[in-house]
């Protein structure tokens, strides 16, 4: 289980390189952003990447809120953790590495990060 410094420190890490990397994806590099909710926005507006680390920040603050009744707060943010970077910051990391049009790879990648996040939370909820 990570300190709640170091999975704060981490979230606020993963945001900012995805909405760098998405920024210059599209911007430079002819690239598409994936999320349907926010494609109309920022493929208009990229500077709006940024704007969105603030928010998922405080999104991510208010479901660490809801879920504290029930869980951890430690746990709840080392699976978030662990969920960011294998659903979301690997596409980004992928299209840095060359690889074009994986979009078909975000589903299955959100579901591999929600198995390895879930599969953590009920590890640790087992143990205790």
């Amino acid at each position: 289980m990570l300190p709640k410094k170091v999975s704060w420190i981490l979230l606020t890490l993963y945001f900012i390189f995805d909405s760098v990397v998405s920024y210059v994806a599209v911007t430079r590099m002819g690239g598409r952003e994936l999320n349907s909710v926010i494609a109309p926005f920022v493929e208009n507006y990229p500077l709006l990447y940024f704007l969105c680390i603030p928010l998922e920040l405080i999104g991510a603050y208010f479901i660490v809120l809801l879920l504290r009744r029930w869980f951890d707060e430690k746990i709840i943010l080392t699976s978030a953790a662990i969920y960011w970077p294998i659903a979301n910051s690997s596409m980004n990391l992928l299209f840095l590495l060359g690889f074009r049009h994986m979009g078909y790879l975000w589903g299955p990648l959100t579901v591999v990060g929600l198995i390895a996040s879930l599969g953590y939370l009920f590890t640790i909820l087992r143990e205790r």
